[in-house]
């Protein structure tokens, strides 16, 4: 039985493993490394609570900082537990700092590593995830490709071997706990309403940007759902920027809530990558404020547009169009990009085969 540590941080990450670890549990020896990059209760424990996954068997409990500081912290407090458990394999997910850091602390300990989501390239390197994704795929023994456009971006890269294409470890989740979904309470249901999420560093830490988003929310002839990250609640205190009154502050909601909120909504709004997906397979128009999107696939057919954050007329006008029903891309080809829900299967057939030997 192959020993695999798995090594989550923050909400994305419970996400993926909701099936997969379950998946890892059934024929292998599962050892959970939770790095606390998100560390409150709505943004990490409440998804081992809903998902029933086991408690993590180490939790290094780094919390915020720099990508610097966050980064140096997990490999200095992984390294003793890769020296006292000797995984077979360390697994990856996706793109934070947690995910670079486990990978640098394992490839110079000797330890083969397995990401899962690899080959997504924006090919926007003032992006932390960017650098992250790209120097994770470059050291890890086997990659993991969610869909055929990332195993094509390796294929250019010179990442041939070992490289697999299973699907998104997102669709699992999303499809095996549908009914879980459609049963959450949404107090909202039945009005028409916009999901908004805004995280990200090139939206939160720069003042006008912020500013341009909530102008044009503000501008909105409709409410707005906004769970809001604690960065955002954070840049909109420091820079002073009043939440308009039609968009509705809430905090962080867990995984089953959160979905049924976008499957009621008329569309979404948000820089989030598992979001932009999460909308594509839910068949909800989606407008994503950046200059691009490693989910390219996402794009075709229109269901999700790019909107750069230049002004605030861009993202208004974005916005009235998918509102009306005649504009929102619902006839448009749907193709089923990121696989049909058994990636987490494939994960765990292939560890078995390239590690068993």
């Amino acid at each position: 039985m192959i020993r695999v540590l798995n090594v989550v941080g923050n909400r994305p990450h419970m996400i993926k493993n909701a099936v997969l670890s379950k998946e890892l549990r059934k024929s292998c020896n599962e050892i959970i490394v939770h790095t606390g990059q998100h560390y409150d209760y709505e943004m990490s424990d409440i998804f081992f609570k809903e998902f029933g996954l086991p408690e993590p068997n180490y939790n290094l409990g780094v919390g915020s900082g720099t990508h610097g500081e966050m980064t140096g912290k997990v490999m200095v407090g992984l390294e003793p537990i890769l020296e006292k458990e000797s995984p077979d394999v360390v697994l990856v997910h996706g793109d934070t700092d947690s995910t670079l850091a486990a990978a640098l602390a394992a490839v110079k300990m000797g330890i083969p590593i397995a990401h899962v989501e690899s080959g997504l390239r924006s090919y926007n390197f003032t992006m932390p995830e960017e650098t992250n994704r790209v120097c994770v795929d470059h050291i890890s023994r086997v990659l993991f490709c969610p869909c055929v456009s990332a195993y094509h971006n390796l294929e250019l890269e010179g990442l041939f071997v070992s490289v697999r294409i299973v699907g998104d470890v997102m669709v699992d989740t999303l499809m095996q706990f549908k009914k879980e979904i459609e049963q959450s309470h949404n107090q909202y249901s039945g009005e028409e309403y916009v999901v908004a999420t805004i995280h990200r560093d090139e939206n939160t830490r720069n003042a006008e940007k912020t500013k341009i988003i909530l102008r044009a929310f503000e501008r909105y002839d409709g409410k707005i759902i906004f769970p809001m990250h604690p960065r955002t609640r954070i840049a909109c205190a420091t820079y002073k920027i009043p939440i308009p009154k039609n968009v509705v502050v809430i905090p962080p909601i867990g995984y089953f809530e959160m979905l049924k909120l976008v499957k009621d909504s008329t569309f979404i709004v948000t820089d989030s990558g598992g979001l932009q997906k999460e909308a594509y397979i839910l068949k909800k128009p989606c407008i994503t404020l950046r200059n691009e999107t490693e989910w390219v696939d996402t794009l075709y057919g229109g269901w999700n547009k790019l909107v750069r954050v230049r002004s605030s007329e861009d993202i208004l006008s974005t916005m009235r169009l998918c509102r009306n029903p005649a504009n929102t891309p619902i006839s448009a080809v749907y193709s089923e990009y990121y696989g049909s829900g058994d990636a987490s299967k494939k994960i765990v057939e292939e560890l078995k085969e390239v590690f068993d030997r």
